[in-house]
């Protein structure tokens, strides 16, 4: 009698045994296994995109994460300055607004085309320089497009400081933020017509 009893024990832990063995592979496998070569598998396809972005830091000296830095933000500052140059002496009147449509800065020609100074047209100091017969029409699509975050565009009439009138065509393009899409301004221009 004895021996059928060990026998069934030892079939009871073999099969107990076998259990624990297939369920910890199935759930190692599935928890650990799969998705670690599933990670191996993206890094291997990455690698050329890392190389070149490694190769692009590397091409002008400088191995630390700070030359690197510095070179790039080298960069922008000397674009940022030639486009600032561009912006000053272009042929149109350039301004720009927040995003509530209140100007923040305007280009010499804008101020040369209105016989104004730049601070006398910042704010909602614009509105001076536009004829009186059109400022109710202007003043009304200018808030239609910032309520609706869209583009503007008119024909109107402009009075310079010294009193001779001048005919203009302004277009005004909103500015978003990449990332949030939240409006944060428009930039805009006038051109003597």
């Amino acid at each position: 009698m004895n021996i059928p009893f060990q026998f069934d024990v030892a079939a009871l832990i073999g099969l107990l045994c076998t259990g624990f063995y297939y369920v910890g592979y199935r759930f190692t496998y599935k928890k650990i296994i799969k998705p670690h070569n599933i990670l191996i598998d993206k890094a291997i396809k990455a690698l050329p995109k890392i190389d070149e972005m490694h190769a692009q830091f590397y091409t002008n000296g400088g191995g630390s994460m700070t030359d690197r830095m510095i070179r790039i933000e080298n960069s922008l500052v000397t674009v940022g300055q030639v486009q600032h140059v561009y912006l000053l002496e272009h042929e149109l009147g350039i301004y720009q607004t927040d995003g509530k449509g209140d100007c923040i800065s305007v280009n010499r020609t804008y101020c040369r085309i209105t016989d104004r100074t730049e601070s006398e047209c910042l704010g909602t100091g614009w509105i001076e320089s536009i004829h009186p017969e059109d400022v109710d029409d202007v003043t009304e699509a200018w808030n239609k497009a910032i309520s609706g975050k869209r583009d503007f565009r008119m024909n109107y009439r402009m009075v310079k400081a010294s009193g001779e009138e001048i005919e203009v065509f302004g277009t005004a393009h909103p500015m978003r933020n990449p990332y949030t899409k939240e409006l944060i301004g428009y930039m805009g221009t006038i051109k003597v017509i």
